[in-house]
């Protein structure tokens, strides 16, 4: 018994010292990668994105304003040429990226108004000084928006595009991200646990309720 103790404390060491050190070490490359994947999670960087790309593909592909009355036609093959098929994938991933900016927008209203309603601080040892694009809400940390947004977007871009079995791979890689950013936010002091375990939570439901609403 007294030996597990020992293992446990030096495990617990370990873990505590590499969190340190990712958190203290700012010129360290860990440092750098977890600030990278922030970064990568941003929400602005991602409603940026996906708003271009949506634009871009509407400017490009003016029939796809019409007919938007009919659900089943942007979502069901028919027997048709290959040109209006291809028509039919454009208006599928128009139809997805829109899906997907409103379920950014929706990540950053939720996540803001529980973080007005907690208003818990962030750790102590957090760095500030290389937050940025940040708002005056961001000060708070209840809970992580970048664990449900990465988190929802896992599961969303799986959904959305990824369902296929021979595309398991990237939606692998996918979660290797969405748990990575997870890990740093805590390794990096930026949140709490528990922050970060309800912004995972608080992702998933998003996800849910995105699909039920859009695709019910």
């Amino acid at each position: 018994m007294q030996a597990e103790n020992v293992y446990f404390t030096f495990i617990v060491y370990i873990g505590v010292s590499i969190n340190l050190y990712i958190c203290m070490a700012t010129s360290t490359w860990t440092r750098h990668l977890s600030l990278f994947l922030e970064w990568t999670g941003h929400g602005v960087l991602w409603i940026g994105f996906v708003s271009i790309w949506l634009i871009t593909l509407l400017v490009e592909n003016s029939h796809a304003f019409k007919s938007y009355s009919s659900i089943e036609r942007i979502w069901k093959w028919r027997n048709q040429t290959a040109d209006e098929k291809s028509d039919i994938v454009v208006d599928k991933n128009i139809a997805r990226l829109f899906c997907l900016l409103i379920a950014l927008l929706f990540d950053a209203i939720m996540v803001g108004m529980i973080k007005f309603i907690f208003r818990r601080q962030r750790p102590k040892e957090n760095n500030h000084s290389d937050m940025l694009l940040t708002v005056s809400i961001d000060a708070w940390s209840f809970p992580s928006g970048h664990a449900s947004r990465s988190t929802m977007l896992f599961f969303l871009i799986t959904y959305l595009w990824l369902s296929t079995s021979t595309l398991w791979l990237i939606s692998l890689l996918l979660l290797c991200w969405n748990l990575t950013i997870c890990y740093s936010r805590y390794a990096m002091r930026r949140h709490y646990f528990i922050d970060i375990l309800a912004g995972y939570i608080l992702g998933f439901i998003e996800y849910w309720l995105i699909i039920q609403i859009s695709y019910k």
